[in-house]
């Protein structure tokens, strides 16, 4: 299994790895802008994409569209978008579907929950 987290802060992308890692044995990359996580989608399949929406260069919901519209291995890969800036009206005016929305801050519980039917 692979898995691409997307974060641009260090302490929230190394939480999700060791959590990724340690209960899923999953292979990881971290990429920490929307763009170089975009860039990932076009050479590596993920099985699952766990990505932020503030961050540099790209904002998540930019590289979603990104993945989902333009040539890359992951147009149909499960997303889940941890973010502390999105709320419902904001999904609706983005247009992101088919996404899991987790609000930061989360609980790791809470994230391995999320994560689970995904992974196994």
């Amino acid at each position: 299994m692979k898995v691409l987290i997307v974060e641009d802060e260090k302490e929230v992308s190394q939480i999700v790895r060791e959590l990724v890692e340690t209960n899923f044995g999953a292979e990881v990359k971290v990429c920490d802008n929307g763009l170089d996580g975009f860039i990932a989608c076009q050479s590596t399949k993920f099985n699952l994409i766990i990505t932020d929406h503030e961050m540099p260069f790209m904002k998540g919901a930019a590289m979603v569209i990104a993945i989902r519209t333009r040539e890359s291995l992951n147009p149909g890969t499960s997303i889940i978008m941890l973010s502390a800036f999105i709320n419902d009206s904001m999904k609706e005016n983005l247009g992101l579907t088919n996404i899991e929305f987790i609000n930061k801050p989360f609980c790791n519980d809470d994230l391995v929950k999320i994560i689970t039917p995904y992974l196994i």
